[in-house]
């Protein structure tokens, strides 16, 4: 059924309630005013119109106000009344009364009237209320019998009691039913079966009301992501009946583990994920780490096979508004922290951070297109050489300390770290066997690889927002002899942010494990720069550099980088 048609027939039975509401009050109200004129002729006198009229208008405005305040509400297949339902059972007893009591009490026929909030009472909320209303509907039929009024109608009182009571019985029944399947039809669309937790269309809804109600509360929400550890292999090796006995012992372990603090839901195949309202991501990195305790505790035969002897997640966690400023943001920075924690080490917590951030808010809705768009070909750079992902991170920091060491302003620096994060992305278009080849390139290959750094400026170029980087791209691997590539610029021909780029890259190239070259340590790698200073790199950089590692400065070791300056594309 289509909204419009859904629509239409709100309409009509709108309409209908008005009617049938019309036509009932004008039979009662004209016998209350004008005792016994017809109701057929009730237009006929003024006093019955004017009291119709009104009747009318009154339960018209009822009704109305019943719609717009939700008179009754489904969420979660529950049936939730307010006061205004309240107050609609209370008018329907109180016409009900007023209308026997003024028509004579118990010698009238109008006592099936107290049906009608008994059967609102059924529709509205079920059988316990319906017989409750049912019981109060049986006392005032009992009383208006007892009254010094001409009655005599005891014993058909009675049986009307009884047809009221299972009135609201039945029909409470009939509601009670179809609030149970309601309910039972929305927990197997809401969750998951065979972990027992919210599916992935219901963590979705859940995500997006939270984060409304974190706007306007202005509170912080974190969202934690998480995947079993090497869990393709177990599956593919053991099968996959054995594999979701797994997601249902982990399923179990999140639903205790994370209890009334937050929604735990299956996000997909062995991903989870965990709202927390009202965390941070501290919070967010704690609960992490409680559950990785209680999965690792998970007791199974083929525990032993597992790498660490034990089952593990990765965690990915995100905050708002820290870190992204609507659902989706945040569901992708999660899934980028996720990303980190899957690619530096197993069973690891990995709190968002990147270098890119503060220029991703500055920019309009095209432009962060755009900038996704070139984060997602760094995630297919990473794909391919894992050594690119952690080296671009430690160069960004190596290449941020040079520079505020040289004096450069805070400007400056921080297009720097961008463009020192960026400068590798042309090696997007090289084939994944020459980055990762042990040992000597041929020259054919060799030639492929010293085109990275114009294919890299050439997608820089096409964002408007990011065209000041290019030179940064472009350049960073000229000499300041002119024996580098692309261009073989000299000297101060170079960039000054290339030159602080070229002693950075080399620096983590000589400290870092790679395929074609044996590592050497922090003090021999600034001595090389010293030693190549005026040929490969900018003299007076290279002293600064060698100040600056001398100076302290932290190593960051391979897998591990600056909180401020570390991003997963």
């Amino acid at each position: 059924m289509g909204g419009m048609e859904r629509a239409r027939n709100h309409r009509i039975r709108e309409s209908m309630n008005l009617i049938l509401a019309a036509l009932f009050l004008t039979q009662f109200v004209a016998v209350i005013i004008c005792g016994n004129i017809d109701p057929v002729e009730v237009c006929t006198s003024p006093q019955a119109f004017i009291g119709t009229l009104s009747a009318f208008l009154f339960m018209a405005a009822v009704l109305y106000l019943a719609d717009t305040k939700e008179l009754v509400v489904r969420q979660s297949g529950k049936t939730f009344s307010g006061l205004w339902s309240l107050l609609y059972i209370a008018i329907s007893f109180l016409f009900a009364l007023v209308t026997v009591a003024a028509t004579g009490g118990g010698e009238v026929p109008f006592k099936f009237l107290f049906g009608a909030p008994v059967l609102v009472a059924a529709v509205l909320h079920g059988r316990l209320l319906a017989l409750a209303t049912g019981l109060f509907a049986v006392a005032a039929v009992v009383i208006l019998d007892l009254l010094p009024l001409p009655s005599g109608l005891l014993v058909p009182d009675v049986l009307q009691a009884f047809f009221m009571l299972f009135l609201g019985y039945a029909v409470g029944g009939i509601t009670d039913v179809e609030a149970a399947y309601a309910t039972r039809l929305k927990d197997l669309a809401d969750h998951d079966g065979l972990t027992g937790l919210y599916n992935h269309r219901a963590f979705h809804e859940k995500l997006h009301a939270y984060f409304e109600n974190a706007v306007a509360r202005k509170e912080p929400l974190t969202l934690l992501m998480a995947d079993i550890d090497h869990f393709k292999l177990y599956n593919d090796y053991y099968g996959h009946r054995r594999g979701d006995e797994v997601l249902a012992r982990v399923g179990e372990v999140l639903s205790r583990t994370v209890g009334d603090a937050g929604v735990a839901a299956r996000y997909g195949g062995e991903e989870f994920a965990v709202i927390l309202p009202g965390r941070t991501a501290e919070d967010g990195r704690r609960l992490a780490e409680k559950l990785q305790d209680a999965v690792g505790g998970i007791s199974f035969c083929e525990s032993h096979t597992q790498p660490l002897g034990k089952l593990t997640l990765s965690f990915g966690v995100a905050t708002y508004p820290v870190h992204a400023q609507d659902p989706g943001e945040l569901i992708n920075h999660t899934d980028d922290a996720l990303y980190r924690a899957k690619l530096s080490a197993r069973g690891k917590v990995e709190v968002y951070s990147c270098i890119l951030d503060p220029l991703y808010r500055s920019l309009s809705r095209e432009e962060r297109d755009t900038l996704n768009s070139i984060r997602t070909l760094l995630r297919v750079v990473n794909a391919k050489d894992n050594y690119t992902f952690w080296h671009s991170e430690r160069v960004a920091n190596y290449a941020v300390q040079l520079a505020e060491a040289f004096g450069l302003g805070k400007e400056q620096v921080r297009r720097l770290a961008y463009g020192t994060y960026l400068h590798d992305i042309g090696k997007v278009e090289i084939d994944r066997r020459i980055l990762g080849k042990e040992g000597a390139l041929t020259a054919e290959e060799w030639e492929i690889v010293k085109q990275h750094p114009v294919w890299g400026s050439q997608f820089i170029e096409a964002a408007p927002f990011l065209r000041d980087l290019v030179p940064i791209v472009r350049y960073h691997h000229e000499n300041y002899d002119g024996s580098g590539y692309p261009e073989g610029l000299k000297g101060e021909d170079i960039p000054l942010e290339a030159r602080i780029v070229r002693i950075a890259d080399s620096f983590d190239a000589m400290t870092s494990e790679r395929p074609y070259g044996a590592r050497r340590t922090p003090a021999e790698a600034v001595q090389e720069i010293l030693n190549h200073g005026g040929t490969l790199y900018d003299p007076r950089l290279a002293e600064v550099f060698a100040r600056v590692r001398g100076a302290g400065c932290e190593q960051p070791s391979a897998g591990s980088t600056s909180p401020s300056y570390s991003c997963s594309g």
